[in-house]
């Protein structure tokens, strides 16, 4: 086939080249397929990097019927039960992360999945399948460096390419990253429990507490000297209130994109009748006061930094929600009186972007 009829997706170091053949093709209904998975009506439609992970949870769920004959149908198995995070499952969790033009509706980039430690290998092969379900939209690949990931990290964390699009049809790749029951960053969030569920429970998600906790986990600590640029980045929001911490260091918190995620949670999932989420996400983490540090620092960040959200655009009447919210769950926690001068979190973990 003629170069000109393919669409160049990413040349490989050693040379391999991966491509697909023009133009891209999609097999798939987004609304139909959210309706067989049970998803609530008000997700974008129109959203590329929520369309591939609807559409991959619909082909991991009915692998079994789908790879039937496929040379590779016993290295899948099946069915498979990948939970979503980052954020996607905020869209699939939150109306107000769908709000067309609303101040907590962003943009996907990146998408990250938990799997059983059993279905980790099973489900890259899937992945690395998908066009042949879904459509050369949705096409996966492992470069040389993701295979080289994959063998040292085999059994608590892979990663594989996937291509997103522009309006006029041009390629985006980014990557998947695949993490086995459990959420390891700055902290740990075990979401081993949620694979016993009925998935539709929590929309094919790890659920919302263990979410905002995702959210929550983000810390580390920069020099002084850098305090400026961070600044002039307009990213001073970031800065977390330590008086205590060591001298010329600043500890900073969650990005823009996890802040406004984490607003779309308070927002959506912590007025009415929210006492269980609250006990159960004191329940995860009152014993362990460094992550409980962690998570009420930034918690008590949001509510210091309302000028920054209304310069994005949130409503008064959206920042009265979120606060409410914030103060119950901050009320409901233990407030660990000891202080560490420096980092208390995890620094040697390889710490995934939660998109």
């Amino acid at each position: 086939m003629e170069e000109e009829d393919r669409i160049l997706l990413y040349r490989d170091l050693d040379g391999t080249v991966h491509d697909i053949e023009k133009p891209p093709t999609s097999k798939l209904d987004f609304r139909e397929v959210s309706r067989h998975l049970g998803l609530p009506g008000y997700l974008e439609p129109f959203c590329s990097p929520l369309q591939r992970a609807v559409f991959t949870i619909w082909v991991a769920s009915n692998s079994s019927s789908l790879m039937s004959g496929h040379p590779d149908a016993k290295k899948v198995g099946g069915p498979l039960n990948p939970l979503l995070m980052g954020g996607a499952a905020v869209k699939l969790l939150c109306p107000s992360a769908n709000e067309p033009m609303g101040p907590m509706n962003r943009k996907l980039k990146d998408l990250d999945y938990v799997v059983k430690k059993e279905q980790g290998s099973r489900f890259i092969v899937l992945l690395a399948n998908m066009s042949g379900f879904a459509g050369s939209k949705y096409h996966h690949f492992l470069t040389s460096g993701d295979r080289r990931f994959n063998a040292i990290r085999a059994g608590d964390r892979y990663r594989i390419r996937s291509v997103d699009w522009t309006e006029d049809m041009q390629p985006i790749v980014n990557w998947v990253d695949v993490l086995v029951e459990k959420v390891e960053m700055r902290h740990v969030v075990d979401v081993r429990d949620e694979f016993s569920k009925d998935p539709k429970l929590n929309h094919h998600t790890i659920g919302v507490e263990n979410l905002l906790l995702t959210k929550c986990q983000m810390i580390m600590e920069i020099e002084s000297k850098e305090h400026d640029a961070l600044v002039q980045s307009g990213q001073e929001f970031r800065i977390l209130k330590c008086p205590w911490y060591r001298k010329n260091r600043f500890v900073i918190g969650m990005e823009e994109k996890d802040m406004l995620d984490t607003c779309a949670l308070l927002h959506d999932h912590f007025i009415q009748d929210s006492s269980v989420k609250v006990e159960k996400i004191k329940a995860m983490i009152s014993k362990d006061q460094k992550f409980t540090l962690t998570f009420r620092l930034n918690i008590e960040n949001i509510l210091e930094r309302f000028e920054f959200l209304r310069s994005k655009g949130m409503s008064e009447r959206q920042l009265s929600r979120v606060a409410e919210a914030a103060h119950g769950i901050l009320g409901a926690l233990p407030d660990s009186k000891k202080r560490w001068d420096k980092p208390w979190w995890n620094t040697d973990v390889d710490t995934p972007t939660v998109a």
